[in-house]
């Protein structure tokens, strides 16, 4: 569903980024070959801190986290 939007629209995946607050939107976006991957912290999903630093370490990549979203950043 990601590359079907990205092509749709003709966006740049290398000025794209993908915000998630779980592992699998993150993945979603990685295999996607987006550019930012940005973690934002879920009381709904407090748990996945931890895998996506495993992921992301396993993977080499580096992935921001915020706390809240702050639409400044959009």
């Amino acid at each position: 569903m990601i590359d079907y939007a990205l092509n749709l629209g003709k966006y740049n995946k290398l000025k794209s980024a993908i915000l998630g607050d779980k592992l699998t939107d993150l993945i979603s976006g990685y295999r996607c070959g987006l550019s930012q991957l940005i973690y934002i912290k879920s009381e709904l999903h407090n748990d996945q801190i931890h895998l996506i630093r495993d992921w992301s370490k396993t993977k080499n990549i580096s992935i921001k986290r915020l706390d809240f979203l702050d639409c400044s950043i959009i």
